[in-house]
């Protein structure tokens, strides 16, 4: 009994223990989130500050490069997250407005909040680095807007606010 005891506690810490996640493939990445998609796990990542942050940082680079995966991984975790993981979300999501608009645009599809996403996407930054993000933004959103996205024309408005 004492050994099955032990066996079932060495079963339940091996499976409850955050691995690290394994972010060099987004496809595969998705795949794992779709089918196990969880508070539980989200907070398994968010624990790991080390991961947290490399998974926020491709998830930036993903939507500056126009890689969707990394829009839908990002949508997968805001899905379950607290407001303060939706914030980091939906900053480094935001993040690509002056790198691809179109497709940040398109968060609103997958559950993201246009006003949440033309925002100013920083805290405490320089106002150098503030002005070159809304200058980049405002000018690609304005392309996209004559070509009829409406949401472009109405991130334009938020932004300005």
């Amino acid at each position: 009994m004492k050994l099955l005891a032990s066996l079932c506690c060495a079963f339940v810490v091996s499976c409850s223990a955050s691995n690290p996640i394994d972010t060099s493939k987004p496809d595969a990445l998705l795949e794992y989130l779709n089918q196990n998609i969880s508070r539980e796990l989200l907070g398994d990542i968010v624990s790991n500050q080390t991961q947290w942050f490399s998974i926020l940082e491709h998830i930036e680079s993903g939507v500056k490069n126009g890689d969707v995966v990394w829009l839908n991984i990002a949508s997968k975790l805001r899905s379950v997250s607290d407001a303060g993981g939706s914030l980091s979300l939906d900053f480094v999501v935001s993040r690509g407005l002056p790198y691809e608009p179109e497709l940040v645009l398109s968060g609103v599809d997958l559950g993201f909040r246009l006003e949440r996403l033309c925002t100013i996407p920083f805290i405490e930054e320089e106002q150098g680095v503030v002005d070159d993000f809304v200058g980049g933004a405002k000018s690609k959103l304005y392309e996209l807007a004559s070509k009829g996205e409406g949401r472009a024309e109405e991130c334009v408005k938020l932004l300005e606010m």
